[in-house]
């Protein structure tokens, strides 16, 4: 139930103490509960929904939130899955705060910058994308997409997360809008 990271991202302040609830949208074969790609959008959408009309009750983490870029905005058709979407309660609305996570080798306490910089571009497209998709859902005014994600990194064979928070994902973001 994604409790070292939800540990985590509590630490790292991308959530606040006493944060939780985990909903797993990851495809089955990803070891998710989502059978098909279109079970993974529905759910997605309907935890969207379900959080802008009870944000207290919304799950903390979602993995693998699914959704689908209204066409001809990015390709004719662009589908995205996001790594971890995090969902913190807000003074006016709830926060969508945007994850990535991957496994990169560690050299000396470093990771390497390209590998870095390829992960927040990631991530940006992520933010941009759930921006649309929230406006085509009808909910762009329900939540507020955090322009600061997060990196979840780990060493390759070790599932313990290390979070890097407050990744400036605007400039990213913003390279997705205009592409």
């Amino acid at each position: 139930d994604a409790a070292a990271l939800v540990a985590e991202l509590i630490k790292h302040g991308v959530l606040p103490t006493g944060s939780s609830g985990f909903a797993d949208y990851r495809l089955r074969l990803n070891g998710g509960r989502a059978r098909t790609l279109e079970d993974a959008l529905s759910l997605t959408a309907d935890a969207l929904r379900a959080a802008a009309v009870h944000p207290k009750r919304a799950p903390a983490v979602i993995a693998g939130a699914t959704v689908t870029i209204p066409g001809g905005v990015m390709l004719p058709k662009a589908t995205l899955v996001l790594d971890v979407l995090a969902i913190r309660p807000g003074s006016l609305r709830p926060e969508l705060i945007v994850g990535e996570i991957k496994t990169y080798p560690d050299r000396a306490g470093y990771t390497d910058a390209r590998e870095l910089a390829t992960a927040r571009a990631q991530a940006g497209v992520y933010v941009h994308g759930l921006e649309l998709v929230l406006a085509a859902l009808g909910l762009a005014d329900a939540f507020s997409v955090q322009r600061e994600g997060f990196l979840a990194l780990s060493r390759p064979g070790s599932n313990q997360p290390s979070v890097r928070a407050g990744e400036d994902l605007r400039f990213q973001a913003e390279r997705a809008r205009r592409g």
